[in-house]
Parts: structure tokens; C-alpha cells; sequence
């Protein structure tokens, strides 16, 4: 090549590349979208659909569910951080959260239809920090064994229901409405890790009654434990599935604890309910023999069942007179 076309051919390539156009396997990188600022954050009306507010809010949340649905593991775990920073926001108020999460729920349909683990979790815990009514039905629907068939999922969305309670999330007033919601979420639960979720969900929520001075929705709240573990001792025995031996197990600890703060009279009144679901527990099936006849790690949650019920017949008084 002619020396004095080479410096013409160079400076030729740099106006080609200046000017945007790239090789086609080498694709321009994405704009990350501004987190929404103070402005947006601080709404008191909602915004107008062709707003540039709205049209800003919108891609902030659309980029980051796509993140979450079709990134790495690094993506899915900062746009998930990014989405929960905004809405942690102390300038957020409920108009924000709600609006985003009108903005969530379309992503979070193709988020689920994944069906990974990883990616819904990293969703759930989005939707979990708007803290609101509409944001906690979604929750609580993958929490359900009827809509949810993904154990591992169910498992994390049960996980998260302590912290509703806990984070202001739900009013305590409102906590015993919710409880039967999710005793009977465990009557179809069959994982004994999301039902020991949910028992520990109920044993929350009266605790938390409790500290509210909100004596009659504990004491409610404390009977639907009860009922949700009569369910499972009746379904382990009925379907000869010791599995579920370590949610009982839980479960029966964690009432333990409930009794032991309570009133003798309150106590008079659990007794007579509990009592026959106490006496159950003994029935409950023997899981299989470990290797050499020892007892495996599941005999060890029945024994432990057993006893805890046993603990608990000594501890309430025999009748509610």
C-alpha cells in the first residue's frame, strides 16, 4: 500500500467507528436507566402514563426485571438490589411503590414462567419491599401449593412471610384474618419445609398480637396453629408420610414457646382444643430404618414430635374449667 494512503485509511476507520457503527458481533452496550430520583420518588399523585416520569419509571424497572429474567447471576443480583434500593427509599411514599409495582407485575409474569428458583426469589423480594396489600397477595400466591408447583419456590416465598409481619407490612390488627389464609395454605402443603415456613409465619403473627395488646387476635391466632398442625398429624398418619414429622416438630416447639408466655387462663382455653392433637402426634408413622438399622434423620424429627407433644400434655392445664 502506498505510504501516503495509510494514515487517509486509518483516519477513515476512526470516523466509521466514531460515528456508531460497530461490527455485528459486537453489539453497542445498553444505557443503564437512572434510578428514579427524588421527584418521582416523593409522588403523591400518580403519574400520567406518557408522562416522562412514568416513561423513565418504566424502563428503570423493565430494564431490571429483564436483567433478572435473562441475566447472569450478577445481574440478576444487582438489578434486584437496584429495584429494593428505590423502593427503600425514605422519600418512597405508597403512591411510588404502588406505581412500581403496577410496572412489576407484567415482568414478574415472565419471571415466574421461568421457573428458577434463583431469578423468582430475587422477584419475590422486589415485590415484598412495596409493603402493601396487592404486593402481599402476590406473595402469598406463591406460597400456595395450588398455584405454585415449584417447591423450592414455595419454600422461598414462605420464608419471606415472618417479615411481612414483623416490617409493618400488614397491620397487627389485621394479622388474624391473614392466619387463616395461611392455615390453609398449609392444609395443601405437602413440602415439610415451606409448611414449617408457614407455622413459623402463624407463631409470628402472635407474637407479635401479643406485644400489640391485641389479646383476642392472639388468642385466635394461637388456635389456628393448633388447627394447622392437627392437619398435618392427621395427614402424616392418614398417608402413612412421616415427612412431615419435622414441620409437627417445629411447630410444636414453637408452641411450646407460645404457651409458656401466656395466662393460666388462656392456657385453660388452648388445652381443650390441643389436647386431642396432642395425643395424636404419638400415632404418628415411623420413618424407614437408616443403613445397619440405625435411625435415620427423619426418625429423629418423629421422636422429636413425640416428645415436644408429650411436653406440651405436662405443661396445659387437662381441661379448660
Amino acid at each position: 500500500m502506498n505510504n501516503r494512503l495509510l494514515p487517509m485509511c486509518v483516519a477513515a476507520l476512526m470516523v466509521t467507528f466514531a460515528s456508531g457503527f460497530l461490527p455485528e458481533d459486537q453489539a453497542a452496550p445498553v444505557k443503564v436507566p437512572s434510578a428514579p430520583g427524588v421527584e418521582t420518588l416523593s409522588m403523591k399523585q400518580p403519574l400520567a402514563a406518557d408522562s416522562p416520569a412514568m416513561i423513565a419509571l418504566a424502563q428503570f424497572v423493565n430494564y431490571h426485571f429483564s436483567a433478572m429474567t435473562t441475566g447472569s447471576t450478577d445481574a440478576v443480583k444487582d438489578s434486584r438490589s437496584a429495584l429494593v434500593t428505590a423502593l427503600r427509599k425514605t422519600e418512597a411514599t405508597a403512591v411510588f411503590r404502588r406505581t412500581m409495582l403496577s410496572l412489576i407485575k407484567p415482568r414478574l409474569t415472565d419471571l415466574l414462567a421461568t421457573n428458577d428458583t434463583f431469578r423468582i426469589t430475587n422477584g419475590l423480594l422486589v415485590v415484598r419491599q412495596v409493603k402493601d396489600a396487592e404486593a402481599n397477595e402476590l406473595l402469598l400466591g406463591q406460597c400456595n401449593s395450588e398455584t405454585q408447583s415449584n417447591a423450592s419456590v414455595r419454600i422461598a416465598a414462605t420464608g419471606m412471610l415472618p417479615s411481612l409481619m414483623t416490617g409493618g407490612s400488614i397491620p397487627a390488627a389485621q394479622l388474624d384474618g391473614l392466619a387463616r389464609r395461611i392455615r390453609s395454605l398449609i392444609s395443601t402443603e405437602t413440602n415439610w419445609i415451606a409448611a414449617s415456613q408457614d407455622l413459623a409465619a402463624l407463631n409470628t403473627m402472635a407474637t407479635v398480637t401479643e406485644k400489640a395488646k391485641l389479646l383476642d387476635q392472639a388468642a385466635s391466632i394461637r388456635l389456628d396453629i393448633v388447627k394447622a398442625l392437627d392437619d398435618l398429624v392427621g395427614r402424616s398418619i392418614k398417608l402413612g408420610d412421616p415427612d412431615l414429622a419435622a414441620a409437627i416438630f417445629r411447630g410444636l416447639v414453637a408452641l411450646r414457646n407460645q404457651v409458656l408466655s401466656m395466662q393460666q387462663d388462656e392456657q385453660k382455653k388452648l388445652s381443650a382444643v390441643a389436647q386431642p392433637m396432642l395425643a395424636a402426634v404419638q400415632n404418628l408413622p415411623n420413618a424407614p430404618a437408616g443403613e445397619s438399622g440405625a435411625k435415620g434423620k427423619m426418625q429423629l424429627e418423629v421422636d422429636g414430635a413425640r416428645e415436644a407433644a408429650r411436653q406440651l400434655v405436662k405443661l396445659l392445664p387437662k381441661s379448660a374449667s
